[in-house]
């Protein structure tokens, strides 16, 4: 499952989940001059300071970090997914942040972004 480039958003929520913070105390520690700031900064709302970003490479991102933003992306809720999947929201928040296996969502989410080579071709009855 191949990321493509990470929007200036997308770089802060990274971050701030790996460093397993709040996100008041992200935009403590980033110098935002408010949490509503820091939050407008997060939702891609509005652009943050060049000195806030990370240097986050697509590459280096985790699966599960793959798959979580995946689902942001897609604007999929948390519950929507884990219904889906037959897991709870505490569980698909567990594989998302890389507690526990990503191996249910990864393969979603290859199944998903996998091309489709032809049409199904429904049997004949008779």
């Amino acid at each position: 499952m191949k990321a493509k480039r990470l929007d200036p958003w997308e770089r802060i929520l990274i971050q701030r989940r790996r460093d397993g913070v709040s996100q008041r105390e992200a935009a403590d520690a980033c110098g935002a001059k408010s949490l509503y700031q820091f939050r407008l900064w997060e939702s891609g709302t509005e652009a943050p300071p060049a000195e806030v970003l990370q240097n986050a490479d697509p590459r280096d991102l985790k699966i599960h970090e793959r798959c979580y933003l995946e689902r942001v992306r897609r604007g999929i809720s948390l519950k929507a997914l884990a219904d889906e999947l037959g897991v709870s929201r505490w569980w698909l928040c567990q594989m998302e942040r890389g507690r526990v296996s990503s191996r249910q969502l990864e393969h979603r989410w290859r199944r998903e972004l996998r091309p489709w080579r032809g049409a199904p071709v429904e049997m004949a009855r008779g």
